[in-house]
């Protein structure tokens, strides 16, 4: 079921107004491979006065099979965009996705099933190093 596959939160930050289209397309191909799918999209850009405003993206969102809807709540809440919109400069915009890890399922029914256990498990952002 939907609701047992785990959510990310991810924001990506782009030195223009406009979320660029060739993100768009990047994104749709990815979920088309059935691996990720996007429960959630929202621009969000930076006016020069500091003001931000959000847009949704609903076509970057993925239908789920026979109209299931997940029971969860939204994540970019008010708050959640409100904090992505103090955190750009202006002329910036931000696409903000929640994408959930479809993948998950079937690998977990696997690991179940021969009593596998978690040994780590940790987001790494390539972007940065640990070492000085």
């Amino acid at each position: 079921m939907a609701d047992d596959l785990p959510l990310e939160l991810v924001v990506l930050g782009f030195p223009e107004p406009d979320v660029p289209e060739t993100v768009d397309l990047a994104l749709r191909r990815l979920t088309f491979l059935g691996d990720v799918r996007v429960r959630e999209a929202a621009a969000i850009a930076k006016e020069s006065d500091g003001t931000f405003h959000r847009r949704t993206v609903d076509h970057l969102v993925t239908p789920y099979p026979g109209g299931e809807t997940p029971a969860r709540s939204h994540v970019l809440v008010p708050d959640e965009v409100e904090g992505i919109g103090r955190m750009l400069e202006p002329g910036r915009s931000a696409l903000a996705l929640v994408l959930e890890h479809t993948w998950i399922s079937e690998l977990g029914e696997a690991f179940r099933k021969r009593r596998g256990t978690v040994l780590l498990s940790a987001w790494l952002d390539a972007g940065t190093s640990s070492q000085g």
